[in-house]
């Protein structure tokens, strides 16, 4: 049975706010029960692919394939990334690319898509569908890739709906685990100290979601539980990830406990692209006039 997603204490306040910018009087209890239902967390699927080296054209649109699959089914995609030399790797690269061949990396996607739906309910719906099992017979272009639903902390935002504003990147946290407990309470942990980010080290943490995953429905990667949040640039990031509430009680609490792999995606690859062609275009110019 699936566990019915859980109000975000942000939105529902701010969807109180908005009953109250109609009216002068409280909310009733029609109100808060509308309010609540509108805002209640989406369950999020982390999806990760290992796309064929010689076949990354065909990889790549399957990839978009079932994406569009997404979308009809009024799902939100909140980023998708294939271009792994735009990630920033804060933990764990030799979990995402092998040291050598005695030691094979357990994370070693090169395509993550996370996405979101209202309810598990409509994951299922989405994952049952003729379209996605149309999209699948073609998926021999794909090495490897797994899809793990987990219960979200807020509304799944689409990235469509970003592009003038809003977050930039998102901090993923994949974790394999050694050993159940110690991981739960990270994930706990983490969902605390990212809450209070704010007031303790000045940063918004945008959390998105930091739990062990509800369900499996491609198991090719040995994900067991993720934390995820938001960020406007990647200097906050950094204030997070450099801040002693992380440096000195979440990583020594998940260091002997399980495999982990650390890294700062784009939301907005096609923005990257350009930051670095504007980039390499300065300094053609700079060289010109020298």
């Amino acid at each position: 049975s699936s566990v019915p997603p859980r109000p975000c204490p942000h939105w529902f306040n701010r969807a109180l706010a908005v009953v109250g910018m109609f009216t002068s009087k409280p909310p009733t209890p029609t109100d808060i029960q509308v309010a609540e239902a509108d805002v209640q967390a989406h369950t999020f699927v982390v999806c990760l692919f290992r796309v064929h080296e010689n076949l990354r054209d065909k990889g790549l649109a399957f990839i978009s394939r079932l994406e569009e699959t997404i979308r009809r089914r009024k799902g939100f995609v909140q980023l998708r990334s294939d271009k792994p030399k735009f990630w920033k790797i804060y933990d764990g690269k030799d979990h995402n690319v092998d040291p050598h061949h005695l030691d094979p990396a357990v994370f070693d996607f090169t395509s993550i898509l996370l996405v979101g739906f209202p309810t598990f309910e409509e994951v299922h719906t989405w994952w049952s569908s003729d379209e996605v099992f149309e999209v699948l017979k073609g998926r021999d272009v794909i090495e490897k890739f797994g899809i793990f639903p987990i219960d979200g902390l807020q509304h799944c935002t689409d990235c469509q709906a970003m592009k003038g504003f809003g977050d930039r990147f998102v901090l993923f946290e994949f974790l394999k685990m050694l050993k159940f407990q110690p991981v739960q309470q990270y994930v706990d942990d983490y969902k605390r100290l990212g809450a209070n980010a704010l007031k303790d080290i000045g940063v918004n943490c945008n959390l998105l979601c930091s739990e062990g995953i509800c369900g499996v429905l491609m198991n090719e990667f040995p994900l067991e539980a993720c934390c995820a949040s938001s960020w406007r640039s990647e200097t906050e990031a950094n204030v997070w990830t450099d801040s002693d509430n992380y440096q000195m009680h979440l990583i020594p609490s998940r260091q002997n406990y399980a495999k982990t792999f650390v890294v700062l995606v784009p939301i907005f690859e096609d923005k990257m692209e350009q930051v670095v062609f504007d980039a390499k275009s300065s300094g053609t110019m700079t060289r010109l006039r020298g």
